[in-house]
């Protein structure tokens, strides 16, 4: 709510470069700021910020300012990646394959980058993208916890491989199914609710004028 009210002062762009400077700030110290690293969402931000620019972009085009914007968040990424196996102990066993990792997340940047470009290429598949993009959201919230318990629990049994691809269907089942009966009925309740108090706003705060790329 607070961000739907936010955009009528400041535009979507804005708040993204603001998000992302806050994350530049409190990337070199981690763990020194730790409940405003929490509130900043660090050091996730950095993807939830290029998914919102991606987004923008493929809706109303590419600026010098959103690349900019996107260059740094790929920065911010990779330095994201390399912390994780490198200097994080937990992860110590895969430092050999942080430029793997490193080299996967810059095509995943370059793919979704030239799907904003031509969102046309997507074609007969755009159905079946934008399903799997419903999921993305209850998948991010269940995938962690339930995936650790699942894995430990059953690879003693079955095997780490059978453990992980029995977790995998598990988790995009219950994704599916706060989708289906969580999220889509909650969502039109809660445009039903809002719709009126925006109209309300709207006599006090005008909304803002949607921006178009030059």
């Amino acid at each position: 709510l607070y961000l739907i009210f936010l955009q009528r002062l400041a535009s979507i762009d804005t708040m993204l470069m603001l998000w992302l400077l806050a994350t530049v700030c409190l990337l070199p110290f981690p763990d020194r700021f730790p409940h405003i690293e929490l509130l900043v969402l660090v050091p996730y931000s950095t993807f939830f910020i290029a998914g919102g620019l991606f987004y923008r972009a493929m809706r109303d085009g590419f600026t010098r300012s959103r690349v900019a914007l996107l260059a740094v968040c790929w920065v911010c990424a990779m330095v994201t990646i390399h912390r994780q196996f490198v200097t994080d102990p937990r992860s110590a066993g895969n430092a050999e394959l942080v430029w793997l990792y490193m080299l996967a997340g810059t095509l995943c940047f370059a793919a979704i980058a030239t799907l904003s470009v031509h969102p046309d290429w997507m074609g007969k598949y755009a159905k079946g993208m934008a399903f799997l993009g419903a999921l993305t959201y209850p998948l991010y919230l269940v995938h962690q916890k339930i995936g650790y318990v699942s894995i430990n629990a059953l690879a003693p049994r079955i095997g780490r491989w059978w453990a992980l691809g029995i977790t995998i269907v598990a988790v995009l089942v219950l994704a599916w199914l706060l989708h289906r009966l969580i999220e889509v009925p909650f969502n039109g309740r809660f445009r039903r609710w809002l719709e009126p108090r925006l109209r309300r706003a709207d006599r006090i705060l005008p909304p803002r004028q949607p921006e178009r790329a030059p």
